[in-house]
């Protein structure tokens, strides 16, 4: 029986005992560590010649297929393999392949480099790869055509095969952790945008070729230009389907040259930069390609639907919209665009003037070249502008050109040039005789927009 004392002062002891609870030091609350408890697996697996990179985060607005856009572990591969070895498939099949991308503008470029991936991606991605290899201001100019050639040595692909409700029972502890305690940035810098499950490994010899061209063709100049470069460096063709003349690849200029090796003997690896108006040198890669082997192989490409959004991997609906929204303007952010050239026909200094025959003010005109935010000069390396004269009868309004073709100047190493000086408006005293306005306007041509 509980006695009557204890009845009557239940309420009172349960609240006291709480209290007690709280304060006493061995009976204290259990709070959250504010740091992971647990080691996050860092992107040291390239190259270990077991699962590579399989199962790590990886982010797209890095290089492509590179170790340097690799993040933290997301998956505990070893673990997948040992319970569900069926699925995880190792193709150690080799083979050796070149791989050819071209486009006719940077953006262009990059979206034919993702080809093989799936849509969760968007476009710019993959802008590291071109800022890897050209750093200047001017890489995503709209002037330059890009294109790159590998060449692939394959000595095994991995890939590993389950829906997300079998993969998710593999997630690293520290990815757990820091999906429940870390901010959508932070989740994005630690692990990346998407997980890799399926790559190929090995060697790699990565070229990336950049020029300006006068071939109206822009794509195809891009591509002679680099098998052009990789024939001359070294001693290897690209693999075009057709042929091409002499003067094709005359019309290319300001050309220069990446390249490096991924994979193999680290102590036979090639890399270098021929710059523009050099002398291509003969670069000798039969050492390192007989170097390859499965122990020294890295990542070298992705294969269709290689990857997995890191999103995915999160069962929270809260933070996983959290990071969907992040995870969009990051991309966005960070996608690659065009810096565009734009050109305009300026009319400057006027002058007034009168005489027996008629009056009108007159202008020198100029052809201007600016930046992409359209005030700031450009300076082009090579560019012809046609242009024309156009006049407007006042009374009637109609409007016509006085040269057709149009007449062209070519501009070089500069940012303005001058056209001549001619009016801009005039009336004649003669009867009959209409009153016209006058203007010069450039016509659509290579490497540059026209503003109004």
């Amino acid at each position: 029986m509980i006695p009557q004392y204890f009845k009557k002062n239940m309420p009172w002891l349960l609240v006291m005992a709480c209290l007690a609870f709280f304060v006493t030091p061995g009976c204290k609350k259990e709070e959250k560590p504010k740091s992971n408890p647990y080691e996050r697996t860092r992107p040291r697996s390239a190259g270990d010649g077991k699962n590579d990179l399989l199962g790590y985060g990886y982010d797209v607005t890095g290089e492509y297929a590179h170790s340097s856009a690799s993040k933290f572990s997301v998956l505990n591969i070893t673990a997948f393999q040992k319970d569900n070895p069926t699925r995880m498939e190792w193709d150690l099949s080799k083979k050796q392949i070149g791989k050819l991308v071209s486009g006719e503008n940077a953006v262009s470029y990059l979206d034919k480099l993702k080809v093989n991936l799936d849509g969760t991606f968007g476009f710019g991605i993959f802008k590291g790869s071109i800022k890897a290899a050209y750093s200047d201001s001017n890489a995503f100019s709209s002037k330059y055509v890009y294109s790159s050639f590998d060449l692939l040595i394959q000595q095994k692909r991995g890939k590993i095969s389950g829906g997300l409700t079998l993969l998710k029972q593999y997630l690293q502890p520290s990815f757990v952790w820091d999906i429940e305690n870390e901010s959508p940035e932070w989740i994005v810098s630690a692990y990346g945008t998407h997980v890799l499950t399926d790559i190929t490994l090995g060697a790699k010899l990565s070229v990336m070729y950049r020029s300006e061209t006068t071939n109206s063709a822009r794509e195809r100049a891009s591509e002679i230009g680099v098998d052009v470069s990789v024939n001359k460096v070294f001693s290897v063709s690209v693999g075009l389907n057709y042929t091409y003349t002499k003067k094709e690849t005359e019309a290319n200029f300001s050309q220069a040259l990446h390249y490096e090796t991924i994979g193999g003997d680290p102590s036979k690896s090639v890399i270098g930069d021929i710059p523009a108006g050099s002398t291509a040198p003969a670069v000798d890669i039969s050492a390192w390609q007989a170097s390859s082997s499965v122990n020294n192989s890295e990542l070298i490409d992705f294969n269709k639907e290689g990857m997995i959004p890191i999103y995915e991997f999160i069962d929270n609906p809260v933070k996983k919209q959290a990071v969907i929204d992040y995870l969009r303007n990051y991309l966005q952010n960070n996608a690659a665009f065009l810096l565009r050239t734009y050109v305009k026909i300026t009319a400057e200094n006027p002058v007034f003037k009168k005489d027996q025959w008629g009056e009108g003010t007159f202008y020198d005109y100029y052809v201007n070249f600016y930046k992409e935010d359209k005030v700031t000069p450009a300076t082009v390396r090579d560019i012809t502008v046609p242009y024309v004269r156009a006049s407007k009868d006042m009374k009637t309004g109609i409007i016509s050109y006085s040269s057709n073709p149009p007449s062209t100047i070519r501009i070089v190493d500069a940012n303005r040039m001058y056209i001549g000086r001619d009016y801009g408006s005039y009336k004649a005293y003669v009867n009959g005789q209409p009153e016209t306005t006058s203007w010069y306007e450039a016509r659509p041509g290579q490497g540059y927009e026209i503003l109004p």
